[in-house]
Order: C-alpha cells, then structure tokens, then sequence
C-alpha cells in the first residue's frame, strides 16, 4: 500500500490565537489518493492558556482519541500530531471528526479531515440536465420538476436523500439501487398556489462518486384570466355585493 502524507498547518492566525482562551485545533480538507492507500493525517494543536491542558482518554474509538490520550500540552505549546488512516473499501469523498476531551473543562476539541478516493469501482451519478425550467405555470397548474440521470458508473447507485431548499418544493425518488447503465429519475413537486418567480433546488445525497449533488429549477407562475376573475367575485361576495 502507498503511503501519502497530508501535512497541515493552522488556519487561525497568532493573533487570533492570542485571544482564544481554549485549545486550537488544526484541520484537513482537500488532497486525492487511490483506493487501498494509506493516508497519514498529520495536524498540530496550541495551547494560548497559562496552564498545562492534559488530552484525556475516553471510550470512543476515535483515532485522534487513540493517538493522543494522556499526553500533556505546555503553556504556549504547539504539539504536532499525526494518525494513519487506512481507505480501504472507500471511494469518493471522505470525511472524519476525531474529537479528544481535555482537562481545562471544555467539552472536547475534533479535528476535521476531507479527501478525494478514486476508485477503479463506483457508482456515478450523471443528469440530463442539472437546471430544468419552466416559464409561465398557471396558478394551480402542473408544478412538475423532472431530473433524469444515468448510473454511468459500475456499481448500484443508491441515493440516500434529497433535500429541498423549500417547503414549497417536495422531492420524490426511487428507493431502490440503480444498477449501472440503468436510468432514474428525481422529481420535484412545486406548489404552483405561489405567483410569482421560481427558483428553488434540490441537493441529493447518494453513494456516488460525487455524494452530494445540487440540482435547480427556475420558472414562474402567473395568474391565469380565471382565476383573476374567481378573485375578483370573491371580493364582491365579501363586500357584500351580488355578482
């Protein structure tokens, strides 16, 4: 197995740092491997405090947790740490929080970490169109948004949940894996009772190579003659006037 190290360093600056009266931690995000490498996450945290901060063990199986439990911090230390991880069975985006508890009474420090596995193997979400749109909808009339994909990849695809930017908007999928070269469909109802402009999206969330996906929509609805006319004998009945 390759051995590929991820050297970080940390984002607050020292004059940030001077003012935080707690441990500062540093993070990962970014960098590709190859499937079945094993990645060395390597990071460093400060203590700004006047005292002796010790990492305490708990009994998670956090790997920050393993690799730093009982060690102890100096006043003005920056103590550099680092952890393998072993990406094995993993494949496109890959994340972790590690957390560790300390002894000055707060309730834990996590060290976030993100990288790209590419994978000879993975499911691939591919849409027909990522942005659909629909002008001129009638008040109450069809509010139907249509995604069309393709697993171009070579395993089932999967999608785990599809999110909406409104509660106006309401997603429908399929459930069942979607095997490779197989198409699908993710559909999003819009209540059309709402005049006016569209543009809303939908975020996916699936087991592809590219685990979340946002999808749009634009468009607008508008008052038809008929309903402006129901509105307006409405209106009369309110006031008391027959039509």
């Amino acid at each position: 197995m390759k051995l590929i190290v991820l050297t970080i360093l940390l984002s607050a600056g020292a004059s940030l740092i001077a003012q935080s009266n707690n441990l500062k931690i540093s993070s990962f995000s970014g960098d590709t491997c190859q499937q079945g490498d094993v990645i060395e996450l390597s990071g460093e945290i400060y203590n700004p405090t006047n005292e002796v901060v010790q990492l305490l063990a708990d009994n998670s199986n956090s790997l920050l947790n393993a690799a730093l439990a009982g060690r102890e911090i100096a006043s003005g230390e920056h103590m550099k740490f680092k952890f393998p991880f072993d990406t094995k069975g993993k494949y496109g985006d890959v994340s972790g929080s590690e957390r560790i508890r300390s002894s000055d009474r707060k309730w834990g420090y996590s060290f976030h970490w993100k990288v790209y596995v590419k994978a000879d193997k993975m499911p691939k979400m591919t849409f027909d169109e990522v942005l659909v749109t629909r002008d001129s909808i009638p008040r109450g009339g069809d509010g139907l948004f249509e995604y069309h994909f393709t697993n171009t990849g070579n395993l089932p695809l999967i999608i785990n949940r599809v999110n909406s930017s409104c509660g106006c908007l309401v997603p429908s999928y399929d459930r069942e894996p979607i095997m490779p070269g197989e198409k699908g469909v993710i559909k999003g109802h819009y209540d059309t009772k709402r005049i006016g402009p569209i543009n809303k999206s939908l975020t996916i969330r699936s087991n592809a190579e590219h685990p979340v996906i946002v999808v749009r929509l634009k468009g607008s609805v508008f008052a038809s003659k008929e309903w402006i006319e129901e509105q307006k004998i409405l209106r009369l009945k309110r006031q008391g006037v027959r039509y």
